[in-house]
Parts: structure tokens; sequence; C-alpha cells
């Protein structure tokens, strides 16, 4: 019992460059799905390849697939667009095997259908093919804090022009690469505006010309010029507490997930919220703690939160 707006699907988009108009996406009805009861709740605990221990990051692939991202038994887990279980592929090793993972965290996927891991505690950021094949890995796969090193990484996001974004979670700040080469940094720890102190995810916006930063520790989003990491401005809420994931629907509004307050807060870029999406409504819960949500092409909300996967 919600409007559903039509969101272009992949081959009805257009390359975004700097430069270019960007076409118009309706916009949801975030009142409604903020009340609605949800379409699907997944809350299968186990240790069967199908199921989860503590669920972290969400990645939408092409034609509907969605990907999680197991923290506590190092795997990620394939459904389909209906939630039915594909494949799963990992194991936990602390030996810097490439399909292996320790403390798998969030996720992006690119325009190709590729797929970006932050592998937390292995330090490294891993890329794979549409077909699960390993490509890449940025990072030493040791902690480090020089440029092209890092410590606890814990999201990413990547343009259309193919600019990786990290989360680099104990060094307090943004490193951007493009594949494996690095670009710059920004950030340090601290509370100031442009300092950090546990970032956990990024996201960029439609027309890829802003980037926001789930600032932890620091109970706030902040925002930033894409191209040069410049500060423009932070977004703060009473109900903004411990911020996980990030992203950005194709109407341009932001999906932040408050940890530490249960909900799921929607925002528009200038940190006006339009919606509170939380986990419990009228006594009945819907979702525990988030950790990523996003939007997918039939215009459904997808949360991930600890122990379940909910779609509204």
């Amino acid at each position: 019992n919600y409007r559903r707006a039509r969101i272009m699907e992949a081959s009805d988009s257009v390359p975004i460059s700097k430069g270019i108009s960007c076409p118009v996406y309706p916009l949801l009805d975030y009142s409604a799905k903020a009340k609605a009861k949800p379409l699907l709740v997944v809350n299968s605990y186990g240790e069967k390849k199908e199921q989860f221990g503590r669920l972290y990051g969400l990645a939408l692939g092409t034609n509907g697939v969605i990907v999680v991202s197991d923290w506590k038994q190092n795997k990620l887990i394939f459904f389909d667009k209906h939630m039915k279980f594909k494949s799963a592929t990992g194991a936990s090793s602390l030996f810097q095997r490439n399909d292996c993972f320790c403390k798998p965290s969030g996720m992006a996927s690119d325009k190709d259908g590729n797929l970006y891991l932050a592998d937390r505690d292995h330090h490294c950021i891993k890329k794979f093919s549409i077909l699960g094949k390993f490509v890449l890995k940025i990072g030493t796969g040791k902690a480090g804090s020089k440029n092209d090193e890092l410590n606890q990484p814990r999201g990413v996001v990547v343009s259309n022009q193919g600019i990786l974004y990290i989360a680099d979670g104990l060094n307090h700040r943004i490193q951007a690469f493009h594949e494996s080469k690095f670009l710059f940094t920004f950030g340090s720890l601290g509370s100031d505006p442009g300092r950090f102190n546990v970032p956990c995810a990024v996201a960029l916006n439609v027309s890829e010309d802003r980037l926001f930063v789930s600032d932890n520790k620091n109970n706030r989003v902040q925002v930033f010029t894409a191209d040069r990491g410049e500060f423009l401005h932070q977004i703060v809420h009473e109900d903004l507490r411990f911020p996980h994931g990030v992203s950005c629907n194709r109407d341009n509004h932001l999906l932040i997930c408050s940890s530490g307050k249960c909900c799921v807060l929607v925002c528009k870029e200038d940190g006006t919220v339009v919606a509170n999406i939380k986990g419990t409504v009228d006594g009945e819960e819907r979702f525990s703690i988030p950790g990523e949500a996003r939007v997918n092409n039939n215009g459904q909300i997808i949360i991930v939160s600890y122990s379940s996967v909910v779609i509204l």
C-alpha cells in the first residue's frame, strides 16, 4: 500500500559525467515507506551456506542480484531479487588469500557489474568480476598509514569514471584510487569539520560531484567535493547516532543507517530529513541495528541489519 515510483533500469540510463545534465528520477514516497509493513523479511541465522551470522554490507548487482557481507562468518552471500539463495563465497583466514576474508564490510558495484569489497582486517579492497573472479587488490594487506596503505577500511564507492573512494577507518581519512593507482587523500583524526573519527561508509550523488562520508564516532555525515575532498557542510540530527552505511538514491536522497538509534534517516543533500524509517513501528520490530540501506530498480528499499535483510 505505497506508491511505487518507476526507476529507470540500467539499460535506460545514460553514463553520467561532469558537465552533462543528469536525468530526473521520480521521487519515492519515503513517508509511506517509513510506515509500511515489510514486503519481505529474511532472518536466517546459522552456519549453512545460505545462512548468516552477523551481516554488515549490501550491494546491488546486475539483474537485481543482492549481495550481503557476513562479518562474523567471513563470507559473501548472493541472492536473487526475490531473496532466493544463489551462492556464497569466501572463508575465514588470517592469510592473504584472495578468496578468503577477515571481517568483510562495506561493498559497492560499478556500472559494469564488478564488485568491490572492503576486507576490513585484511586491510585492503578486493575487486571481483561479474562472474566472481578476483581482479585486483588495493592496499598492501598489512595495516599502514602511507598513501597506498589502509588500516581497517570500512566502506567503498566507485564512480562511473572508475574512481574509488575508500573509508580508511582507523587512519581516519578518505583515500581515492583509480584501479590500484593512488590519487589523493584527505582527513585526519578529530572532530573539527573535515576530520573524522572512524569513517564507515562513502557515497556519491547522482552527478558525482559530492561525496558523503559516514563519520561514525562523530555522529554525523560530512559532505565534500568529490574531485578534491574540500569540506562543504555536515549533516547532524538527534536520531543520527553512530552512523554506518550511507547511500544516495537516483532521486538524490540519502539513506543513512543510524545504528545507535536503530533507524534509517532519509535526507536531502542539504541534510533536510524527509523520513525516519524506524526499526520498530507500533511495537513491531522490522529490523534491528541497520548496517546499509539501498534502493533497487523497483523502488524498494533494502535494509541489511545485523540479523536480517528487510525489503520495504
